[in-house]
């Protein structure tokens, strides 16, 4: 009985505290180490940049840092260039503000131009919430097509898709003339 308290008391703390010792040397071991007088510090290893050997087709580019507020990567960032498609914001505000974020958008023939391939296909079912990102990060006139006459049909109850697409960008022009609201939107 003596043995067996001897060995929960001292035995047992004693090999986990080996145990811990060995391990802290075995993962000290294995960095890279600058010595001096009389400490050896361990240093870390060099980063790797991302960005060194990026090449892109854009004309400028930026990438920031949410978190540390700071730019990350940079490429001729200062270059005045047109916005992509004011029209598709507006676009995205009226379509929010018509229609739920889970609201089905059915992607149809005929909202897909013949050349060019903008990553939507026939009969695809997409969220609006996420057709909406798609189409205003990808600049797709496909995707904004297809939400102008969905959203168009579902506020008008017309099954004309051409009509539906003029309800739609009735939609936003009686937006434009009302300002944009400062409500709080389920999605932007």
């Amino acid at each position: 009985m003596e043995q067996s308290n001897l060995l929960q008391k001292i035995i047992v703390p004693v090999l986990t505290l080996i145990l811990i010792f060995v391990l802290f040397i075995i993962y000290f071991g294995s960095m890279h180490s600058v010595k001096t007088d009389t400490v050896t510090f361990p240093i870390a290893k060099p980063r790797i940049d991302p960005f060194k050997n990026l090449q892109l087709s854009a004309k400028a580019a930026m990438v920031w840092d949410v978190k540390e507020q700071k730019v990350l990567f940079e490429q001729k960032s200062d270059m005045v260039l047109p916005l992509a498609s004011l029209a598709k914001v507006m676009l995205a505000v009226t379509a929010a503000d018509t229609a739920p974020a889970y609201t089905s958008v059915a992607i149809k023939k005929e909202f897909l131009e013949e050349e060019g391939d903008t990553g939507l296909f026939v009969d695809e079912k997409w969220k609006l919430k996420d057709l909406l990102d798609f189409s205003l990060t990808t600049s797709s006139n496909d995707g904004s097509r297809a939400i102008a006459s969905v959203i168009g049909a579902t506020k008008t109850g017309s099954q004309d898709i051409e009509a539906s697409r003029r309800d739609f960008v009735n939609l936003m022009n009686e937006k434009a003339k009302e300002g944009i609201s400062h409500k709080n939107h389920p999605y932007p």
